[in-house]
């Protein structure tokens, strides 16, 4: 799906990173501000046409899943609530199969709740890279396909940890699922993406070294498939 985003690519800091080149950040769909950015996935049919909103950082370098060691973001929800495989982290290899790392803490109905709920303010998710909780779907990352129920960390590393990772993205994209019973709306509020030793944003001039310091605005079309959740 071709989309405009809205990239942020001032040059930053890279400081001892083994990983190189500095990755490429940027928006997508109905996302806007920064330091935090607001993400909207609402209604298609009303004032949201995109229905889906996210964080994207681009890896320039070699980065293997294993090399991970942490995968997390500040955000509020400011309407709506987790649900319908949303809000997310999407981990892509060079295929653009993808490993699904929801928000949250898991149900008894297969959903995940937000810890948070009616929170006013930034809370973090923890660190999801080596978390024990069940919270992951592989739809073929590595050659990976894991199905139901839900994995942890540590089972997508053991089946697809030496798996390159291209690309990995921060969806709020529940607008999908729209209709009178089942009205999932959802704006969000984010900050502080980091995937370490990759790339964290925004991050102190002063950050620990691998962690690139990214910002300024460009435009420019991407196109690639959008993310679907399986949950």
């Amino acid at each position: 799906m071709n989309r405009f985003v809205a990239f942020a690519a001032m040059i930053a800091v890279a400081l001892c990173s083994t990983f190189a080149a500095a990755d490429v950040f940027s928006t997508y769909g109905n996302a806007s501000g920064s330091n935090p950015t607001l993400l909207k996935s609402d209604d298609a049919s009303a004032s949201d046409t995109s229905g889906y909103a996210g964080l994207e950082d681009q890896i320039t370098g070699t980065l293997l899943l294993s090399d991970i060691t942490t995968l997390s973001a500040d955000y509020e929800m400011t309407k709506g609530t987790f649900g319908a495989g949303s809000p997310r982290f999407t981990i892509f290899d060079s295929s653009f199969n993808a490993a699904y790392v929801y928000f949250g803490n898991p149900n008894a109905g297969g959903g995940f709740d937000d810890p948070n709920f009616g929170s006013t303010s930034l809370n973090n998710t923890g660190n999801y890279a080596g978390s024990p909780v069940l919270r992951i779907q592989s739809a073929g990352f590595g050659g990976y396909n894991s199905g139901y129920p839900y994995i942890n960390w540590a089972t997508l590393v053991a089946n697809a940890g030496s798996t390159q990772v291209t690309y990995v993205t921060l969806d709020v994209d529940s607008g999908y699922a729209q209709g009178a019973a089942n009205d999932f709306d959802q704006e969000m509020l984010a900050n502080n993406f980091a995937v370490t030793p990759s790339v964290a944003v925004p991050v102190p001039a002063s950050a620990t070294s691998g962690i690139v310091l990214l910002g300024g605005l460009v435009a420019f079309r991407l196109a690639r498939r959008r993310p679907s959740p399986i949950a």
